[in-house]
């Protein structure tokens, strides 16, 4: 069936729509070039709604954030015609392909690379995000050697670099992984997926004062502005025993993240760093917070129970200090060691013992490159 014509309909009150009339075998650049900008407006309006309605208790909201999907929605849409109408315009196909990895549609975004490689087989950013979407998919093996294409075509392709660290990470080849994030900010300081990618490397190996030199410096970079190397951060220094420092990052991750997952980890960082200390209203008020953002969050409410129970129990004006509860080195004599999942030290409401898997969990790094 041949592609149908994409016509921008402006109503009454300005509103925007896909017009369907009829088909035509011969669809020019300019129904592409309208179809792209119709998607472009729908972006703008569906970012507009969300600014807007950005802070705002999710339950008062919803209606706008139908709205927005809605709108999201529709500049697929859009987007996809364009590319019917023009698929040899290399920097659209490529606009799709970015499009539909943050939207998580891996097997689009695979097929519109191939795409684009077809017609730009020597550019390395492409080789890197099709490396990056194999990655999402944990088909490492294809991962690599569309990595180190890119690599081949340029050795100091930054995101390819900081990808591929991340690929020999999830492998177990630390030092290589080190080695690789090292490269990438030989090629550019200060880039913040490689400080990350070696934060998160050095929790993995337990070297949590090297992981919290490389999110402090992620933190400089970025000048306190990215919510989740705070709340990295602040496991850190949590799990170092450092809780006023990792209370005050997870304080600023929150504030910049009132209603997103960076916020939700924020707040169970901080219930954990409470409940080290013994402050058990404090950690109950934390796990609250999160369950408010994200009602179906399964570790907030594990934690939650588990901190309700450990309070209930614990005899009336028995409270510790802050500094002097379990998780506290000062405290109890309980150490950071380092174990084969992570840094040791990130323990969970209880007494001293957890569920195994809920542990691990906790205690890997959270892994956002």
């Amino acid at each position: 069936m041949p592609p149908t014509r994409v016509w921008l309909l402006l109503g009454p009150l300005g509103t925007l729509g896909l017009g369907h009339l009829g088909t035509d075998p011969k669809p020019n650049a300019t129904d592409a070039l309208v179809a792209t900008h119709l998607a472009n407006v729908l972006l703008l309006r569906e970012a507009s709604v969300r600014c807007r309605i950005f802070g705002q208790p999710l339950a008062t909201v919803e209606a706008e954030l139908q709205d927005a999907d809605e709108l999201h929605v529709q500049a697929a849409s859009a987007l996809r015609a364009a590319v019917e109408f023009s698929p040899d315009d290399e920097a659209l196909v490529l606009k799709a392909a970015r499009f539909q990895r943050a939207d998580g549609l891996k097997g689009d975004a695979i097929g519109s690379l191939l795409r684009a490689l077809e017609l730009r087989p020597r550019d390395p950013a492409v080789h890197a995000m099709l490396g990056a979407v194999y990655a999402s998919q944990n088909r490492l093996p294809k991962a690599k050697q569309a990595l180190r294409t890119a690599l081949e075509l340029d050795p100091s392709h930054v995101p390819a670099l900081c990808h591929l660290g991340a690929v020999l990470r999830r492998e177990g080849h630390l030092d290589d992984a080190v080695s690789t994030y090292e490269a990438a900010l030989a090629a550019e300081a200060g880039s913040v997926d490689a400080l990350v990618g070696l934060a998160l490397t050095f929790e993995t190996l337990g070297s949590l004062s090297s992981a919290t030199q490389f999110y402090s410096e992620a933190r400089r970079v970025t000048k306190g502005r990215d919510p989740d190397v705070l709340s990295n951060l602040g496991d850190v220094l949590a799990a170092r025993g450092h809780v006023d420092d990792a209370l005050a990052c997870y304080e600023e991750a929150i504030a910049l993240d009132p209603q997103g997952p960076s916020c939700v980890e924020a707040h169970l960082g901080r219930g954990l760093a409470h409940w080290r200390g013994g402050r058990y209203r404090e950690a109950e008020a934390s796990h609250r917070a999160a369950l408010a953002v994200l009602p179906t969050h399964a570790d907030a409410h594990h934690y939650l129970a588990d901190t309700l129970r450990d309070g209930a129990s614990q005899p009336v004006g028995a409270s510790p200090g802050r500094g002097q509860g379990l998780g506290s080195a000062a405290g109890a004599g309980v150490g950071v060691s380092a174990g084969p999942g992570g840094p040791a030290g990130m323990g969970l409401p209880g007494s001293g013992k957890k569920n195994a898997a809920a542990a691990a969990a906790r205690a890997q790094p959270r892994d956002r490159r």
